[in-house]
């Protein structure tokens, strides 16, 4: 247990879409409000390199300041799930249920 742990949530997402600016902003809000860990649920497949990788690029910046990142990991169906799509060694990726 952690009797002095705080919750905050961060909005990104919208009813046309989740935009990348403000996925960005908001990992950027949290690490500014001193948050010690990033729990996202936003997987999708994305095969992008790191460095065009919205989240990659926000959870580096977190992980250089001390922050745990945890991240949905996309296993593309029921079917596929011993595909799991590469993150980061700076994110925990976690299974994505559907």
């Amino acid at each position: 247990m952690a009797p002095q742990a705080r919750i905050a949530a961060y909005k990104v997402c919208w009813t046309d879409g989740c935009f990348t600016s403000d996925i960005l902003a908001r990992m950027d809000q949290a690490i500014q409000d001193g948050v010690d860990v990033l729990s996202l649920s936003l997987g999708g497949s994305s095969s992008a390199p790191y460095h065009r990788d919205t989240i990659a690029i926000g959870a580096f910046t977190a992980m250089e300041r001390g922050i745990f990142v945890s991240c949905s990991a996309e296993n593309n169906g029921p079917r596929r799930r011993e595909k799991v799509e590469d993150g980061g060694e700076w994110m925990h990726l976690r299974e994505r249920q559907a």
